[in-house]
């Protein structure tokens, strides 16, 4: 968000941002909205998972410990968000 402020206090007009990659935190997406700029990704950590399974590069068996481990980072970044904005 820094870099939108940083262009637009520089003159420029910021209609959104293009990202390699998202882990899909609904925070980014509230921060993007309340700075009224569009946000897109080329792929996402669901996406990312399920061609790495796919192409063998980690096991079925690790695919519910990143599953988890993503739902964890989501809840987190939704409870910090939920506790900021009610406070």
């Amino acid at each position: 968000m820094e870099c939108v402020d940083a262009l637009r206090e520089a003159g420029c007009e910021v209609i959104g941002m293009v990202a390699i990659f998202t882990y899909g935190l609904s925070k980014a997406t509230v921060n993007f909205e309340a700075k009224d700029c569009s946000f897109y990704t080329l792929t996402n950590y669901d996406t990312l998972v399920e061609v790495a399974v796919e192409n063998n590069y980690i096991q079925n068996d690790d695919l519910e410990k990143l599953k988890a481990w993503n739902k964890i980072k989501k809840k987190k970044s939704n409870d910090f968000f939920s506790f900021v904005k009610n406070n």
